[in-house]
């Protein structure tokens, strides 16, 4: 057989190991490395790769994140020689840079000048700021002016999702942390409808003899939960809110 298929099967060979040492670094867990924003990788797979392996990058995010919550970033692939990895996000959605350092003041950084020679992969674990668009890219190259290979991926950042059950629980809560009488609480009537994933409207009364007890308001849930109760009792008004919780006859 000529040296040139020789050398063409060994390339398929070697093609076709990389793909299966990729897909047993996507089944990995999560964290393979957490590197800050700077450190060396000290993963090489270069022996079962083959010494011939071209250059590759990929990223990948975390379906449907949520704000407020972690979600995982991790970028894989081969450098040939020695090269920097690179990834960080846009809060804004904007479009990729030519090379990391003509990234803007609105993007925050997942990896910088991260060292990997050989198969790599890299993963972090980040809070989700804001609902909306981010973009999330990446670069391979030498340094942070100079990339020979860029990725870029988009996510639709969600709202936090605030169930029904908390949303309802949260009214008795309200009541019961202004100070209002356990025989209020424990005669408590309400609905929650939902308006948005993160918001509820709630409806409460509370009524025994010689009282009598109305409420409504909204429960929203961003980083924090959070409500706004308008409250009339025995011929009182009162706003109940997260942030003056205390004392309120009742």
């Amino acid at each position: 057989m000529e040296p040139r298929v020789l050398h063409r099967k060994r390339r398929v060979a070697c093609a076709a190991l990389a793909a299966i040492v990729a897909s047993a670094i996507g089944t990995a867990p999560a964290l393979i490395a957490d590197a800050g924003a700077s450190g060396d990788l000290d993963t090489d797979l270069r022996g079962a790769l083959g010494e011939d392996g071209e250059q590759s990058l990929e990223l990948f995010v975390s379906r449907s994140p949520e704000a407020y919550q972690r979600a995982s970033i991790r970028a894989e692939g081969f450098a040939e020689s020695p090269l920097e990895l690179w990834v960080y996000e846009d809060l804004l959605g904007g479009a990729c840079s030519a090379t990391p350092a003509g990234r803007t003041s609105r993007t925050r950084l997942v990896f910088g000048g991260l060292n990997v020679s050989g198969a790599f992969a890299a993963a972090r674990q980040l809070r989700m700021k804001k609902p909306g668009r981010h973009t999330y890219c990446a670069y391979l190259g030498p340094d942070q002016n100079t990339a020979l290979n860029v990725l870029g991926a988009a996510r639709q950042i969600r709202r936090p999702l605030l169930r029904a059950g908390r949303a309802r629980r949260t009214v008795a809560t309200a009541l019961r942390r202004h100070k209002f009488a356990d025989r209020v609480v424990a005669s408590l009537q309400q609905g929650c409808d939902r308006r948005t994933r993160s918001k509820f409207q709630c409806r409460f009364s509370s009524a025994f003899p010689g009282y009598r007890l109305q409420g409504s308001g909204p429960v929203g849930l961003k980083k924090r939960l959070s409500y706004r109760f308008e409250v009339s009792a025995q011929g009182r008004t009162f706003v109940l809110t997260d942030e003056n919780e205390g004392h309120f006859p009742g």
